[in-house]
């Protein structure tokens, strides 16, 4: 069930009236997409984002998103809601499950792969402060999940990744998993070949992914790794070092990496960096504190755990 419980009317802040004229297609707005102005300028949008290479939809959706994430609102617990009708058309544009600035798929990993934009470290946002969202049974807090970065106040971009010679590993077995391909049941996935889920309080918002440690020191990894909550490792994390650990999402192919000049050793990682946060008296539940290309020397490759990303 979505239902948007104690929230003033989005349309009335100044900055969603100009996110709006942005879905519509009728502003350029001061933004940064001057380049995606054609996408833009139909009035079907996203229709001709879609006739377009994936290389081409993969930039609309990432400068959409960048220059979204730029906007304040006079409640910060609007930020996944504001944008809900353009979240939704592109979804349905590209006939897949997404939700909380992410989709399944193709786009899947590099979706995933935000990273802050600014010197100043991202705060998280107290959406229980803000709203209460009523599920069928009982009213319960709306959160968003740490993997999303519309649970953070602050700007963004996305790690720069080639559009070729990458494997994602989202596609094996061992992969990293969205929470709408955990199951099959009727709560948590859809047979629509495109279904939207921000805020559906009924379903699941973890990943599923198999997580590695480091094999160098945090304090080491500054410069391959944007931390969220700011340029520096949390101290949380320095102190309990033993609990971060890195979920690899893609990394460069070996021939690339060898047509680079690189050893296996250096070939590089994409990867979520992710710390020990036990829920509800479970030992497997992380959060997400950044993301980062690391070489594969960095990672310890002889162990994984299973783990569960909220």
């Amino acid at each position: 069930m979505r239902h948007w419980g104690t929230l003033r009317d989005a349309d009335k802040d100044d900055q969603v009236s100009r996110l709006t004229l942005l879905e519509s297609g009728n502003s350029s707005a001061d933004t940064d997409l001057s380049n995606q102005a054609a996408f833009l300028g139909d009035p079907n949008f996203p229709d001709l984002a879609m006739t377009s290479t994936k290389g081409a939809r993969i930039r609309v959706y990432e400068s959409l998103y960048k220059t979204y994430s730029r906007l304040e609102f006079s409640k910060v617990t609007d930020r996944p809601i504001a944008i809900a009708g353009l979240e939704q058309r592109l979804v349905a544009a590209f006939k897949t499950h997404g939700g909380y600035g992410v989709f399944e798929g193709d786009f899947f990993g590099r979706s995933l792969l935000w990273k802050r934009d600014s010197e100043k470290g991202m705060k998280k946002i107290d959406f229980a402060a803000g709203q209460i969202i009523q599920s069928a049974t009982a009213f319960k807090n709306y959160t968003v999940p740490t993997w999303s970065w519309m649970a953070y106040e602050g700007p963004i971009a996305f790690l720069d990744i080639p559009f070729r010679g990458v494997e994602w590993l989202y596609k094996r077995d061992k992969g990293i998993r969205s929470p709408w391909a955990l199951d099959t049941t009727s709560n948590n996935s859809s047979s629509a070949s495109a279904s939207w889920h921000t805020g559906n309080t009924d379903e699941k918002t973890n990943l599923a992914a198999w997580a590695n440690d480091f094999s160098v020191p945090i304090e080491s990894a500054m410069g391959k790794i944007v931390f969220d909550d700011g340029p520096a490792p949390p101290t949380f994390s320095r102190k309990n070092e033993k609990s971060v650990k890195c979920v690899i999402v893609g990394r460069q192919k070996i021939k690339v990496a060898e047509q680079a000049g690189l050893d296996p050793e250096s070939q590089e990682h994409y990867v979520l960096v992710v710390i020990a946060r036990p829920k509800e008296g479970r030992q497997d539940t992380y959060e997400r504190i950044g993301v980062g290309t690391v070489p594969g020397s960095w990672i310890a490759q002889e162990k994984q755990e299973e783990i569960l990303i909220f």
